[in-house]
């Protein structure tokens, strides 16, 4: 064990010494812990106005179990189809090798996932402020509830392992636990929904089922963490005390599970490690492994359509039509769902759809950064198309753009209904959250153009935050002074679209011979 703890020992003192080869790295960690600390300082000390009405604490108590069990069901989505390890490479060919205890190792290997929780759970001290201004949440109850994501996030993680280990050579438990999951979820959409017709109210609806005081007990991991996170916003001190408990109970069966299994477990963890190391590999490197074990079954080969430059951008819409991804698809749904569901909180407010644009440019960031046009900066055909580099550019952002102007007319369209809304506020938020997805194409473009592909995950990162930050400022101080003059919200946004999707537009052109001189660093330049 002396040995394990002075293998972790030496990779944190490793870590801080490689941060002195990498000043960029070291910068990005220096402005993310002051940013976090500006935010634990401003939440800490800051006076609450005692006038401001707050909003109610169930609500929160809502988001939190939905991001709890979106996170839960994709890791145990992911742990069942691919596997999930606890370990590295490096760990495989040393530690496995060594005359050391197989628990001693599992054991080393939860420590660094109980670390790697620690540090996510660490990011959610920058919503202080707005957790505090929204519900008056005090700086005890986000660290609980920071905790609490930390301890859920473990667990899932060992549940994700112990139900690989029971499903990798046993299909039709796997098929039992998806059937189980998928009636789950069809009995709590029936529930709900059956109430919503009866009532036809959604507040009404909320409080006779999701608002229930029962909910997290009959919703495993993610109901559970829920209720341990907000008991003392919520007050239900003994429901918290309950939720931790079933936490720890579910972390002791699994890892009993795989420790009375653990001859499967190692030989599987094998294949997984090497997956997750090729795959890490192939980031860095700058290409694209597939995760699709099934073959594919082709109709037709070719792509039979386009001349050019418009080859790309007839590839990617063959490419989603052979995945079964049409022009709507989950994303579509899920942010149609989000924008619908935030702007009928907010319609007393007169901020309906301007509260909803602005969660959906939040889930729009990430949505983006797996875009085609990204995806085919990987890959070397765009480069290799003897066309101008700006008739490129727009091929290839083509179907991002189509993609965006569609999950936007489907998404604000169905808000403006739900809330009674003026087509014309429909219509600018349309349009702005297509010119912001068309400056995060843009920003892309020219963290790539700059770094040209040496810098490596975090330096990439820190450049795309700090450069998304600039091109923003103006378009939201622009945005902010026409609203001012206006009186209106959706004019503000409207401006606001204009001034990023013109600096998205331009950024673009001026970055468009990086597909002319192939700058871009990858196996293939």
């Amino acid at each position: 064990m002396k040995a394990l703890l002075f293998l972790v020992r030496r990779m944190i003192v490793n870590w801080i010494k490689e941060l002195k080869k990498h000043p960029g790295a070291a910068i990005f960690y220096i402005v993310l812990l002051g940013f976090i600390s500006f935010s634990v300082i401003m939440g800490s000390f800051s006076s609450q106005d005692t006038n401001q009405e707050l909003a109610d604490p169930r609500f929160l108590n809502l988001i939190v179990l939905a991001i709890y069990l979106l996170v839960a069901v994709f890791t145990i989505r992911s742990g069942m189809q691919s596997g999930q390890t606890l370990f590295k490479l490096s760990d495989v060919n040393f530690v496995f090798t060594s005359p050391i205890s197989s628990n001693k190792i599992l054991f080393y290997g939860l420590l660094k996932q109980m670390g790697a929780s620690l540090f996510a759970a660490f990011f959610l001290l920058y919503q202080i402020p707005n957790l505090r201004n929204a519900f008056g949440v005090g700086i005890r109850a986000i660290v609980v509830l920071c905790v609490s994501y930390c301890v859920m996030l473990f667990t899932l993680q060992i549940a994700s392992m112990s139900v690989y280990s029971a499903c990798v050579n046993h299909p039709r438990t796997a098929t039992v636990i998806k059937g189980v999951a998928l009636l789950a979820a069809a009995v709590l959409a029936v529930w709900v929904g059956g109430t919503f017709l009866r009532t036809r109210d959604i507040m009404q609806t909320l409080n006779l089922t999701l608002f229930q005081p029962w909910v997290e007990y009959v919703i495993p991991l993610a109901g559970w963490g829920t209720a341990f996170g907000m008991m003392l916003i919520t007050g239900e001190f003994v429901k918290g005390v309950i939720g931790v408990c079933l936490l720890l109970a579910a972390n002791g069966v699994c890892i009993y599970y795989i420790i009375r299994c653990n001859a499967d477990y190692y030989e599987d963890v094998l294949g997984v490690t090497e997956q997750a190391f090729t795959k890490t590999e192939a980031a860095k490197e700058g290409r694209v492994v597939s995760q699709k074990k099934k073959p594919m079954k082709l109709k037709e080969t070719g792509i039979g359509k386009g001349w050019g430059a418009n080859v790309i951008y007839q590839r990617h819409r063959l490419e989603q039509r052979r995945k079964g991804k049409g022009l709507v698809d989950m994303k579509t749904l899920g942010l149609t769902a989000l924008v619908g569901f935030v702007a009928y909180l907010s319609k007393d407010s007169d901020m309906g759809l301007f509260s909803a644009f602005l969660s959906s440019t939040f889930i729009l960031f990430f949505t983006s950064a797996m875009g085609p046009f990204n995806m085919e900066l990987m890959k070397p055909y765009i480069f290799l198309i003897p066309e101008p580099p700006f008739r490129k550019v727009l091929y290839g952002i083509g179907t991002d753009i189509q993609k965006s102007l569609i999950d936007g007319v489907l998404a604000f369209g169905i808000g403006a209904l739900l809330i009674a809304g003026s087509p014309f506020d429909a219509i600018a938020c349309i349009l702005s959250f297509v010119a912001v997805n068309l400056l995060f194409l843009g920003v892309n473009l020219l963290v790539d153009k700059i770094l040209a592909g040496k810098g490596g995950t975090v330096m990439q990162l820190f450049f795309y935050f700090l450069f998304l930050a600039l091109l923003l400022a103006p378009g939201i101080a622009v945005g902010i002074l026409v609203g001012i003059a206006t009186q209106l919200y959706m004019m503000g946004i409207l401006a606001f679209g204009l001034i990023s999707g013109g600096l998205g537009f331009f950024v673009l052109y001026l970055c468009r011979y990086v597909l002319h001189n192939m700058e871009i660093a990858s196996p293939h330049a």
